[in-house]
């Protein structure tokens, strides 16, 4: 269990928040640095590199366990995956009394209370907002594949669930020094505030999806031959109108699910590791198992290469 005395966070009228306040409605993202206090951050290197290690350590992540860059050729030729990503990493992780480090741990409580913070609930019981699902992210050295720009809420209409309230945020949690090179977050600023742009499959067959290029709309003009769209394109563009967000070990992003971001990839030395956790109002995670929608928890077994047509401009 890391260790950490208190989550102990600004009052809600601090600049500090308020700025994550003004942040998440004009921007759709914002950033919070040193979300876990940095004697903490080896804690959650060595419990994320025993998972990576995890057929050595006798843990058995195989249903959790895939290659979001499996769209692309394998890098290196020793099978490790282009991008590798673990669903559900809590699961594996437990304190000396049997509970998860989601419930105990500091990175899933402060990533919480940022939450609560931003979207207006820290003071009311009614919805709150709760723990949905977590993952880890790794990009191994020299890999150098990238993540497509998208919204995360594309993933999840994947499953035809219809979210009566999109409302959600995922805090992307650096464990390394996140950089442009090695595969740091980039975000269009503004881009939540015109709903669920269509996305489509990058390879038949493949989880991964892109913001579809050809029904960005007027209100980003792009350039981009509908006739024949190049994800190279896409990439160099959106970056025109986004931002690179480099992060220092144990800080990290928030994001709306609406918000457009990408990653690119890492063509560095050393690993590109991250944390993701995500919250949403109870009522919805609710809705999403009580509809067998668990984010992968079971397996990515059936999971099917499909269009996702959205409502943005």
């Amino acid at each position: 269990k890391p260790s950490e005395s208190a989550v102990n966070w600004p009052s809600a009228c601090t600049p500090q928040v308020n700025k994550w306040k003004d942040d998440w409605q004009k921007l759709g993202y914002f950033v919070v640095q040193d979300l876990i206090n940095p004697s903490n951050v080896p804690v959650y290197q060595e419990l994320y590199d025993r998972l990576l290690r995890a057929p050595e350590e006798g843990i058995d992540t195989s249903k959790h366990r895939h290659d979001l860059g499996s769209n692309e050729e394998r890098k290196l030729s020793d099978g490790v995956e282009n991008i590798t990503q673990i669903m559900w990493p809590s699961d594996f992780v437990k304190d000396i009394h049997g509970q998860s480090i989601r419930d105990v741990g500091p990175l899933h409580n402060r990533a919480r209370l940022v939450c609560q913070i931003v979207m207006g609930l820290e003071d009311t019981g009614e919805d709150p907002i709760i723990f949905d699902f977590d993952m880890l992210i790794n990009k191994h050295p020299h890999t150098d594949t990238s993540v497509p720009w998208h919204q995360d809420m594309a993933y999840w209409r994947k499953s035809g669930l219809e979210f009566i309230d999109t409302r959600s945020a995922s805090c992307w949690c650096a464990l390394d020094e996140a950089k442009v090179d090695n595969g740091c977050m980039w975000f269009v600023p503004g881009s939540h505030k015109h709903g669920l742009y269509n996305h489509r499959s990058v390879r038949e067959g493949h989880h991964i999806i892109s913001v579809d290029e050809r029904y960005l709309g007027n209100n980003m003009p792009l350039g981009v031959d509908p006739s024949n769209p190049r994800a190279e394109d896409l990439d160099s563009l959106l970056e025109g109108h986004g931002r690179p967000e480099p992060l220092q070990p144990g800080s990290a992003t928030f994001h709306s699910g609406l918000t457009l971001h990408h990653t690119r990839g890492n063509s560095t030395d050393s690993h590109r590791r991250a944390y993701i956790t995500n919250f949403r109002p109870a009522a919805m995670v609710a809705y999403e198992r009580e509809n067998g929608f668990d984010h992968g928890r079971t397996s990515f077994t059936g999971i099917e290469d499909q269009q996702v047509s959205g409502n943005g401009l």
